[in-house]
């Protein structure tokens, strides 16, 4: 059995790469590792990386791997748990979190070729565990969406309005999911290729549609990231109508790992402490005191009632990104 996950990159950070993953680098800037596979060769829509954002690397494994029994994505530094036997801390936002990448964190992942079939044999699709947004204070999907940061909640309407009119079963499964508290996010999946082509063949057209209603090119640089936004939770729309059209459907879940400090910095510290610098040192881990204090940030930002998260919204949203 193939299985082709690939992992995407946008900037330098430490490579996950081999026979059952494979990084990708979207977007154009320079090569940020010696012949990385890119998404602007072949067929492809890497024009689009700022609003498409990962979905540039998922249109790439479309349509120019015509090998591979199942093809995932993930990221960078939001990554797939496949072992069985090891298990992590899941916080509020339903990520497993790591300080760095470490040769143990690696095996851990269980990455390898063996790995990552066994745990796809015999399924039709992996996806991150479930989260439910309700531990963020937000009583649906809608609302979590209508409070994200460089999100639109017309647009995420505006789905709905296209599916309405082009795929009208997909209707009530929209209502249900965004309607509900509980989805897979970030993107991440494994899919048998044909489960892959029929998911790959909406959502695109979807996406394609929307991108003629939704005033996209005129949003700030981070809002119009809105169609990889938006596709997150229409990846739970179209799952759940998939599972009823194809009652036999099998889904397994992972838990997702998100690498706080994805940098090889980190890793060479992480890795082998007492080769590296004390400025050098030093810079990692002012990076991980920063993200500290974020994630305390977060955690104090989802107990003020909804109704006046609106008001300081921009205030914390500057404050996060000057930490990021």
């Amino acid at each position: 059995m193939g299985v082709t996950i690939y992992c995407v990159y946008h900037k330098k950070a430490h490579l996950i790469s081999g026979s059952a993953v494979r990084a990708i680098q979207v977007g154009n800037g320079n090569n940020i590792a010696p012949d990385i596979l890119r998404d602007n060769v072949l067929t492809n829509i890497n024009k689009k990386n700022e609003s498409y954002c990962e979905l540039t690397a998922h249109y790439w494994a479309w349509r120019n791997d015509s090998t591979s029994d199942y093809i995932g994505l993930m990221h960078y530094r939001r990554l797939f748990l496949f072992a069985t036997n090891t298990s992590f801390r899941r916080n509020r936002w339903g990520f497993c979190v790591v300080p760095a990448f470490t040769h143990a964190l690696l095996s851990q992942l269980n990455l390898s070729v063996d790995g990552v079939s066994q745990y796809c044999l015999g399924v039709d699709m992996v996806l991150p565990n479930p989260w439910d947004v309700k531990r963020s204070g937000y009583s649906s999907l809608r609302e979590h969406y209508r409070f994200g940061d460089g999100q639109h909640v017309a647009d995420l309407d505006a789905a709905r309005a296209i599916l309405l009119a082009s795929y009208p079963d997909f209707v009530s499964h929209y209502d249900r999911v965004i309607g509900g508290s509980v989805a897979s996010f970030n993107n991440m999946f494994v899919m048998r290729r044909a489960v892959f082509e029929d998911y790959s063949t909406w959502i695109f057209d979807v996406l394609e549609r929307l991108e003629a209603i939704i005033p996209w090119r005129s949003y700030a640089p981070v809002d119009r990231r809105v169609f990889g936004y938006l596709s997150e939770r229409l990846l739970n729309v179209w799952v759940s109508w998939y599972q009823s059209a194809h009652p036999e459907t099998i889904i397994r879940y992972a838990d997702p790992v998100f690498v706080d400090d994805p940098s090889e910095e980190a890793f060479a510290v992480y890795a082998n402490p007492r080769t590296v610098g004390r400025q050098f040192a030093a810079a990692v881990v002012l990076r991980s005191v920063k993200n500290h204090f974020r994630r305390l940030l977060q955690r104090v930002y989802v107990h003020i009632p909804v109704g006046i998260r609106l008001r300081v919204r921009p205030y914390a949203v500057n404050v996060l990104r000057a930490l990021l």
